[in-house]
């Protein structure tokens, strides 16, 4: 059961490397937003380390495919009903699907994004040991962000639309995640709020930490932790919500 599961994202690279016009989009929009805001950047004098933390935000947060779109479907169409019967669970293949689809894409903007970076500064943000450690950082974060378009999918048994659950969640990506700025230049109402959701540790915190202004690796990791279990115990309970319904209903 297990190589099925590996066999998932085996197909799901083979699939997003054969899509070469969508992958060639999101550099070419990569490329635009980094550059468009460090010429921003560069005339207030705001220093490499804004243009590095920008360019680690869009990575992260381009390297995550919109699965929440795939559940919706699978919901609405009655597909997951048949994963009822199979070994293989939906949400894991989902899951796997979508790691597939953001290996590719974490590895290839990645690179751009150190090459852009560099070309951009003239220099990396820090030492190879931080930036490694900020690779594992922005795996954990990928993983986080699918987990919460999973359960955003999730929703639409519940929802004819899920449309604005996803700009909710861009919104809140944008506001609380500190996708152009860090944190630290919030007020400190706006940065509590945000503290008290699961975006810093999404995007702030693997660029912040990868700038080498990162907060204690350890808290921060068990905060991350925290909200990891907090949104899986949450997909979990609605998916079996969403399955009861189905049987009740008859599929």
């Amino acid at each position: 059961m297990h190589n099925k599961y590996w066999a998932t994202v085996e197909i799901s690279i083979r699939q997003q490397l054969a899509q070469k016009g969508q992958l060639l989009g999101r550099l070419i929009l990569y490329f635009v937003i980094v550059y468009l805001f460090s010429q921003v950047f560069q005339s207030v004098s705001a220093g490499n380390n804004r243009i590095w933390y920008l360019a680690i935000t869009e990575w992260l947060t381009l390297s995550t495919p919109p699965i929440a779109y795939r559940i919706a479907e699978d919901i609405r169409s009655g597909q997951v009903v048949y994963f009822m019967l199979r070994p293989l669970h939906y949400l894991w293949l989902r899951f796997c699907e979508c790691m597939g689809i953001s290996l590719v894409r974490f590895i290839i903007l990645g690179f751009c994004c150190l090459g852009f970076g560099y070309y951009l500064t003239g220099a990396f943000p820090s030492s190879s040991t931080t930036l490694t450690i900020g690779l594992v950082l922005g795996i954990l974060s990928v993983i986080l962000y699918s987990l919460l378009s999973i359960l955003i999918g999730v929703f639409s048994f519940w929802l004819k639309e899920i449309q604005p659950l996803i700009y909710l969640n861009l919104t809140a990506t944008f506001c609380f995640g500190g996708l152009i700025v860090p944190l630290g230049f919030y007020s400190d109402t706006l940065r509590t709020i945000s503290f008290a959701t699961p975006y810093p540790w999404m995007l702030w915190w693997p660029a912040e930490y990868m700038t080498g202004t990162a907060p204690n690796l350890m808290l921060a990791f068990l905060v991350f932790a925290g909200w990891t279990a907090v949104i899986l115990g949450l997909i979990i309970i609605l998916y079996q919500k969403c399955l009861e319904n189905f049987v009740s209903e008859g599929g």
